[in-house]
């Protein structure tokens, strides 16, 4: 397995929790990745005027619309291509 997957073994997951230690990643590496683009990323499908964001819902990483009503999207790792 690799970082990547979301089938980690639950004995190798961080102290902080696999869902915290995915939605850090997933906060930090558009960063990274997207230097140069101007677009919001991941776009939020129902505004599609500004990105989603990952926050730890429950157990799990996923991708949150912040404005008013927006609430949970999709788990991180798996939206639509």
């Amino acid at each position: 397995m690799s970082i990547a997957s979301v089938g980690w073994d639950p004995d190798d997951a961080p102290p902080d929790g696999l869902a915290a230690t995915t939605a850090r990643l997933a906060y930090e590496i558009p960063d990274f990745a997207f230097d140069d683009v101007l677009e919001p990323w991941p776009p939020c499908p129902r505004h599609h005027d500004h990105p989603l964001y990952p926050e730890v819902r429950g157990k799990r990483a996923m991708w949150v619309c912040r404005r008013i009503g927006g609430g949970p999207i999709v788990e991180v790792g798996q939206l639509p291509a």
